[in-house]
């Protein structure tokens, strides 16, 4: 996930130690440069301190809020006058995430709050494609639970047994309702959600194709290089450079989603056709 943030230096290093390895998070020295990053790059999330001049700036939260509506914000600040007058005036302008330093910025809540903010994202988008199938095939509640965090932390998982482990099933039972949901093999959900999350990484041109691979947890560069191939039909250069948000996710969507498995026929019509009744 591509972050970007106004903050205070000290908030700014917290919020880098929050991100760890799985996201990028880039800092905006003013508001207009906090726009600029918005349009140039795609941004998932930002995180501002509507008082990191001092003064509340609320009207410069307003517009970015305004001007970047397919970009999450959250307020992430500490507790003083001017910030609970800042916090209640934009909540009245629809901003409803909030952390306060010092009460809820432990590390592993921070993250999780961060993780809820990519509603808009590209594995939501992913999500919502998945859940309608697992849904109504009534998927057991532990898969869907697995296939979420496969998406949301696709950095924990390697193979198709981490996904039978998260969904406390078999391998070969999870691939089974895979199949019957017109859902692709636990393999390549796997492949999928770390190129997924690779794309996003690689967004930030300071990372090499190593650089990127190493942040998934691929010990070899050139196996996730044929990760991309596999999903996207191009080299990582190309992928990087030319595929958009919106294409990451038709691709991803073409391998992930096949159609259910035709039907078993019923074993009497099994018998009759081999007699040469059917």
């Amino acid at each position: 996930m591509l972050v970007v943030a106004r903050l205070t230096p000290a908030m700014l290093s917290h919020l880098r130690v929050v991100a760890g390895d799985e996201h990028t998070v880039l800092a905006a020295s003013s508001w207009t440069a906090l726009a600029g990053v918005l349009r140039a790059r795609p941004v998932e999330v930002t995180v501002v301190d509507p008082c990191v001049d001092g003064a509340a700036d609320t009207e410069a939260v307003r517009a970015i809020r305004a001007g970047f509506p397919g970009v999450a914000v959250l307020v992430y600040t500490s507790i003083t006058a001017e910030s609970t007058r800042a916090m209640l005036s934009l909540g009245e302008l629809g901003v409803r995430h909030c952390i306060l330093r010092g009460f809820d910025d432990e590390p592993t809540r921070f993250r999780d709050r961060l993780e809820t903010m990519r509603a808009t994202g590209l594995e939501e988008r992913i999500l919502g494609a998945l859940r309608v199938a697992l849904v109504a095939g009534d998927a057991p509640p532990a898969l869907v639970g697995a296939v979420e965090m496969l998406f949301r932390r696709p950095t924990r998982f390697r193979s198709a047994t981490d996904i039978a482990a998260a969904a406390e099933m078999p391998r070969r039972n999870v691939n089974r309702w895979l199949e019957r949901l017109g859902i692709a093999p636990a393999r390549t959900l796997v492949t999928a959600a770390r190129v997924l999350r690779g794309y996003q990484y690689a967004q930030n041109p300071a990372l090499s194709m190593s650089d990127v691979a190493l942040r998934l947890g691929y010990a070899d560069p050139r196996i996730f290089a044929a990760h991309v191939r596999a999903i996207s039909g191009r080299r990582f250069a190309a992928w990087r450079r030319i595929v958009t948000p919106d294409q990451c996710v038709s691709e991803s969507l073409a391998k992930l989603v096949v159609g259910r498995a035709p039907a078993a026929p019923p074993v009497l019509t099994i018998l009759r056709r081999a007699a040469g009744r059917g």
